[in-house]
């Protein structure tokens, strides 16, 4: 309506009575920038919520757990002040990462990078005491029922003290904003959204409202939103739910594009608010009535003179303005996850009016760039979930977006709906969508849904005839993203029908693989085992495909190829694989990342020293030298330990070679895990210059690593010292491990302490040797598990080297104890395994005992 209408009808707009703008409130008033940051902290998050609710929960989760017996045996009940440490810690972490929390207490003497005085010392305990308190934390009550449908019940409290003290800090000006809000977050979490059109990245997403960059309150899209206007779209209930906690009247609320609508703006005025928003001609928002499609043919213009609703004009150099394509035409050329968000939010609203074609095409192509999907046609796909309109692809594209948000009572009712559409149609299911819906499933792939579903797909492909001309065939994407979507799968029956019955396609005239497609269906296959012929099957359909591929492979195509040969072992099929890619990685234009170079040698791990093997470590090792960047401590543990089958070729001595200046070169302080998965790679290496050479720069590197270790890493290490020689770099290896082993915090194993003490045998006689015969000795004293016959057996047939040193008789006194509460019956080979120890030993007392007691 025109303004005179509007004044002739007595229209008013509704004045704002208060204060222009906001600021701290009274409780605020005694802060002054001379305060302590305590105090401001306070303001939000109480001392007595964190003495009190926060102290008792996590002292009753601990109780609950029986801390103090079997688990952190040392525990003692929370006290207040170290509550406040342990917030302090993590707030400190957050301000100066580190790449483990356990560096922060590194020796500030000998670590200068790493090492600080006022976290070195803020626990008695050190680092163990902070591992504690982080694994009893406990924000809620651990002995209340968990609520239904609130997913944040863990954090609740927390979240509600903190807004109810943001409201209560800050009094409302007239100017508010109004938009969502991404809080990055890189760890894992089950609520985490996929988020690439913000600069902060993936994370949680929450609706706010601010003023001048405060947030006064909030709610998160994890939590459901009680519906206060049910015809409104769960996005705009969740705003005029945030919009009825405001308490003043007549705010201006400002918003973009994404909120913007008629119907939103007249709720707004309901619950007496105002709102203005930024509105797109083709986005929602927008009268119709002013909405006028672009006439090209020449009819169509005769017939538009003198209808223009909307006219606008372009100053750059006299260009006409762009007409806007269709909807089908927008989605297809929308390459960036930005410009297909723009184009749903655009869209959205009008969801019901459009065609299945439509959102068929968007939910593929919000899938294929990881995209979340706008609420509204979640909403949508809600209450369409048992129709059967929508396309297999389609719906396998929305179990994929869906599962990914969180959707799972969606999930479940799309996946039946997929399911029956597979049974009833004899056309073709879309190997593009199946893959997508196979990967969909996640961490449910062990439940009998998502068990049938391969099983139904390899039925189809099974009674699938190709034509060849006719388009109906199998392009080398629809094999990726169905080998790709069963990584998660074990080695069920029913993803080995599907192999063989992919197996039996991929032989078929088909298009070609591109290296992207070769990456992603051999990534796939890294969570099968290889013992069963059907993954042999897709191997041998797959070398040729690889050999026949027209295009180069790039270092990232390489790596992912090759990571999905980790669990298969060296079978003629996976030599086959391996020949195929040996010339592509020569081959290969690009230089490899730190990340590609571990990737590719770890997928080695399971291949022995083959000649196709020998190849491909022929052709990375000059892409190891070149490779540019500086290896980080896992990068190197993954790289060594993918040669520990691998025997002292050729191949194997260029690649260690290329390894030792960047094992040299990396800056990054190790954890015992690397170190561990490191050596344990040279387990096969018998004492080679550069095996000698990677020992003398891992030595370093096993000196500075400052964290806590565990058995398994300490018997790794050992292990793969087994074969090497005595030498400076094993002595210097074995003192640097030593305190290791001393320091370690969990229990020995029968079995990790017969390993440990089988790393020895080659140096029997060394000090470096006997200082660790020592440790370990005490390790099996403490260990409080019963051994078995092949247990004992093991243990005593791994001295067999040494002589009868006092050391060693530690070591049997450990054991002694061992051998007598032994129930199990001993076989011959046990008997003689356990005699063969005493080859070197000598007459000894506590040899006797042990005899004995044989």
């Amino acid at each position: 309506i025109s303004v005179e209408h509007a004044r002739n009808l007595r229209l008013r707009r509704p004045e704002w009575v208060g204060d222009e703008e906001g600021g701290p409130s009274q409780v605020m008033k005694h802060l002054t920038p001379d305060s302590h940051p305590i105090e401001y902290f306070d303001m939000f998050i109480s001392p007595e919520f964190r003495h009190g609710h926060l102290r008792n929960n996590t002292n009753l989760n601990a109780a609950a757990k029986c801390a103090g017996g079997d688990i952190y045996p040392g525990w003692k009940p929370v006290k207040a002040d170290e509550i406040d440490k342990y917030i302090g810690i993590l707030m400190r972490n957050g301000l100066s990462p580190v790449p483990d929390i356990r560096l922060m207490w590194a020796n500030p003497s000998v670590s200068f990078v790493y090492g600080d005085d006022r976290v070195h010392g803020i626990f008695p305990r050190g680092v163990h005491r902070y591992k504690e308190i982080k694994s009893f934390l406990h924000v809620s009550s651990p002995i209340k029922e968990p609520p239904q449908n609130k997913p944040l019940f863990k954090v609740q409290d927390i979240v509600d003290h903190l807004i109810s003290n943001s409201k209560r800090n800050w009094t409302l000006g007239r100017h508010l904003s109004k938009d969502e809000i991404d809080i990055g977050f890189q760890g894992r979490c089950a609520l985490k959204d996929k988020i690439k059109y913000k600069g902060e990245g993936d994370g949680f997403l929450l609706d706010g409202i601010s003023e001048r960059g405060y947030l006064w309150t909030c709610h998160f899209r994890h939590d459901p939103c009680p519906t206060v206007q049910k015809d409104a779209s769960p996005l705009h209930n969740r705003c005029l739910y945030l919009a009825e906690k405001l308490d003043t009247e007549w705010n201006s609320l400002w918003f973009d594009n994404l909120f913007t609508s008629k119907n939103f703006l007249g709720w707004l005025y309901d619950r007496k608010k105002l709102g203005a928003g930024v509105c797109r001609a083709s986005g929602r928002g927008l009268p119709s009535c002013v909405v006028q499609e672009i006439a090209t043919k020449k009819a169509d213009l005769e017939a538009a003179v003198g209808t223009i609703k909307a006219s606008f004009a372009s100053s750059i150099d006299g260009a006409s303005p762009p007409v806007e394509s269709s909807l089908l035409q927008r989605l297809r050329e929308a390459d960036t996850s930005q410009a297909l968000d723009s184009t749903l939010h655009a869209w959205a609203e009008n969801l019901v009016t459009l065609d299945s074609q439509c959102l068929a095409l968007a939910l593929e192509r919000s899938a294929s760039l990881d995209l979340k999907l706008p609420d509204v046609i979640v909403q949508y796909l809600t209450e369409q979930a048992n129709q059967t309109t929508l396309s297999a692809p389609a719906m396998a594209a929305a179990v994929y977006n869906l599962n990914r948000q969180g959707e799972r009572a969606i999930v479940h009712r799309l996946r039946k709906a997929l399911t029956r559409k597979a049974d009833e149609r004899d056309s073709r299911l879309y190997c593009a969508g199946a893959g997508l819906a196979l990967y969909g499933w996640c961490e449910e792939t062990a439940t009998e849904a998502a068990q049938k579903t391969p099983r139904i797909l390899a039925l189809k492909m099974r009674h699938w005839q190709i034509k060849v001309g006719s388009g109906e065939k199998l392009t080398g994407l629809d094999i990726a993203l169905i080998i790709f979507g069963l990584q998660l799968y074990e080695d069920t029956a029913a993803v080995q029908e599907l192999l063989q019955a992919l197996a039996s396609k991929i032989r078929e005239p088909c298009g070609p693989l591109e290296p992207q497609d070769v990456g992603m269906a051999l990534y796939g296959l890294c969570g099968q085992t290889g013992s069963e012929a059907a993954q042999e099957e897709v191997l041998r359909a797959l070398a040729p495909k690889i050999r026949e591929c027209p295009r180069e492979f790039t270092a990232q195509d390489v790596g992912m190829a090759l990571y999905g040969l980790c669990g298969q072992t060296g079978s003629e099929a996976a030599q086959e694989v391996l020949r195929a890619l040996a010339p592509k990685i020569r081959e290969c234009p690009r230089e490899f990342t730190v990340q590609d170079v571990g990737m590719a040698l770890y997928g080695l791990r399971g291949q022995t020293g083959s000649e196709a093997a020998q190849e491909v470590l022929r052709a990375l090792a000059p892409k190891i030298r070149e490779c540019p960047r500086e290896f980080t401590a896992q990068d190197v543990a993954r790289a060594v330990n993918g040669l520990r089958e691998q025997t002292d070729s050729e191949a194997v001595q260029e690649v260690l070679q290329a390894l030792v200046p960047k094992v040299k070169g990396c800056s990054e302080a190790f954890t015992a895990q690397s170190v561990g998965m490191a050596l344990s790679g040279l387990r096969r290496q018998t004492g080679t210059k550069a095996a000698q050479e990677l020992l003398l720069a891992l030595i370093p590197k096993v000196q500075g690593c400052d964290g806590e270790c565990s058995a398994q890493d300490v018997t790794r290490a050992l292990h793969g010292l087994a074969r090497q020689p005595r030498s400076d770099a094993t002595r210097l290896l074995l003192q640097a491990l030593r305190p290791k082993i001393e320091a370690c915090y969990d229990d020995f194993t029968w079995k990790q302490a017969s390993v440990a003490l089988h790393g020895l045998y080659g140096h029997p006689t060394t000090g470096a040797a006997q200082q660790m015969l020592r440790a370990l000795a005490v390790k099996i004293a403490e260990c409080d598990r019963a051994f078995g016959a092949q247990d004992v057996a093991m243990a005593l047939y791994t001295l067999r080297s040494h002589t009868g040193t006092q050391a060693v008789q530690e070591v049997l006194r450990a054991l002694l104890p061992k051998i007598r509460g032994c129930e199990e019956v001993f076989l011959a080979q046990t008997v003689g395994m356990a005699l063969m120890g005493f080859s070197r030993q000598g007459d000894t007392e506590v040899g006797r005992e042990v005899l004995d007691a044989l």
